[in-house]
């Protein structure tokens, strides 16, 4: 997640407008995930400020989410990618200005990790696992599952801070100390030796 190499330029991949603010989310279109929240939270996003959601994945609720981003009148700032590549995703996660997820139960969101760790200012839901991973205002910012008032103030919140390297890097540190490649390993040869200690 550090490497540039083979970086895509997402503004020009998807038409996104110079200057214009990334909110991202990624991740399956099914009603547990509560992508409709952060259509609904976008809505004063984009009132506020020049502003693209954008939207990656694939899920049987992809056609009601994108009829209802029509509705809502924010179609035209809004890209529905689909499914992504691995290189991709990376340079999405990076690019962003802000990745949300407000799902209802997820356990540990890769997404979320991912994103800390290239350095991207997450939000999250107080549910499931998330608060778990996130420390509200010091690896990232909660927000209450279904809320799209609360969710369209603190997105605004991170996009109108000119600073948020304190959050970004103790998010970054906070994944590498838990989640990093040699933290896994580590802790697999732990439950390994304890397997056989119990043989």
């Amino acid at each position: 997640f550090t490497s540039t190499a083979g970086m895509i330029d997402i503004r020009e991949r998807y038409n996104i407008p110079c200057g214009a603010a990334i909110v991202a989310y990624l991740g399956r279109l099914t009603l547990d995930k509560r992508v409709q929240t952060i259509l609904d939270a976008f809505v004063a996003v984009r009132d506020a400020r020049k502003a693209c959601l954008v939207i990656a994945g694939v899920g049987p609720e992809r056609g009601s989410l994108e009829e209802r981003a029509k509705v809502l009148g924010i179609h035209g700032d809004t890209r529905f990618i689909g499914y992504i590549e691995e290189v991709e995703k990376v340079s999405l996660l990076r690019q962003s200005s802000v990745v949300v997820l407000v799902s209802k139960a997820d356990l540990v969101p890769l997404v979320l990790v991912e994103a800390m760790a290239c350095g991207t200012p997450v939000i999250g839901s107080r549910a499931g696992g998330i608060p778990n991973l996130i420390e509200d205002g010091r690896t990232g910012i909660l927000v209450n599952e279904g809320d799209p008032e609360e969710l369209s103030r603190k997105i605004l919140d991170v996009l109108s801070r000119d600073d948020l390297s304190e959050i970004t890097n103790k998010a970054k540190d906070y994944v590498m100390h838990n989640y990093s490649t040699q933290v896994a390993a580590r802790a697999f040869i732990d439950v390994y030796r304890k397997s056989l200690q119990l043989q």
